[in-house]
């Protein structure tokens, strides 16, 4: 049985995709159930010294982008766990760069990307099992540099791929091959949940991905609960990877 994590670190979904179902992105719903308006995406986090002087929302955001940052950083040192150095040398710069709120999505992969994004870019580092890291506003992460755009990872990704579990299982940190889908093999999703201690009943499914080992596809399947929130108030989630084929 493999180990559960869930959490609620992605924005919220506006509606259950269904099994088969092909839907369109829709910017102004997904603004309004995030409850953002005008210029509030452009909120450009501040140094540590001025959070005292921030509104009670701001030190929130503050909050949360140092979560992100620190999932990232923490990212780096499992997949540069052979090369400390290396750990050190990108995490340096991470710590030092710029968040700010990331773009509005224009897509439905983009809709599940990270609520932040790395001002300053870093570029080509190889990692774990030879594959690819760089951050080019978010992080990416893929099995050639350099990374293709739709291969940003999130939070709940992050989670999944770098547990110690999942690494001995697949035998590698997996990475993603494309980008999220709106839409998604209902048997394949059955049979991957059944290898997790949850009940297809009390989950949505929010997108597919596949990630890839070394030379194996792995379907994976984001979810989020019915009724269950976390701290932040939106339904927790976990990010689901099944047989490698």
């Amino acid at each position: 049985m493999r180990e559960p994590l869930l959490d609620d670190s992605l924005p919220p979904i506006i509606r259950p995709l269904q099994p088969g179902e092909s839907r369109p992105f829709d910017r102004r719903r997904f603004l309004q159930a995030l409850g953002v308006t005008g210029v509030g995406l452009a909120f450009v986090l501040k140094a540590p010294s001025a959070i005292s002087a921030m509104p009670t929302r701001a030190v929130g955001a503050y909050a949360d982008a140092g979560a992100w940052r620190d999932r990232v950083t923490g990212f780096v040192d499992v997949v540069c766990e052979n090369d400390p150095s290396k750990a050190q040398q990108i995490n340096a710069r991470l710590k030092a760069a710029t968040l700010a709120y990331a773009p509005t999505p224009t897509s439905f992969h983009s809709y599940f990307s990270a609520p932040f994004v790395f001002e300053q870019p870093l570029r080509e580092y190889t990692v774990v099992c030879r594959n690819g890291f760089e951050v080019i506003r978010f992080p990416l992460y893929g099995f050639e540099l350099p990374c293709r755009s739709c291969q940003d990872l999130n939070a709940s990704e992050i989670r999944r791929i770098i547990n110690v579990n999942e690494k001995k299982y697949y035998g590698c940190v997996v990475s993603p091959v494309g980008e999220r889908q709106n839409r998604y093999d209902h048997a394949t999703y059955l049979h991957t949940i059944k290898n997790y201690p949850y009940n297809p009943k009390d989950f949505n499914v929010g997108y597919a991905r596949d990630f890839r080992t070394v030379d194996k596809t792995v379907p994976g399947f984001y979810i989020s609960h019915k009724t269950q929130t976390g701290p932040s108030g939106k339904p927790v989630g976990d990010m689901l990877l099944g047989e490698p084929v």
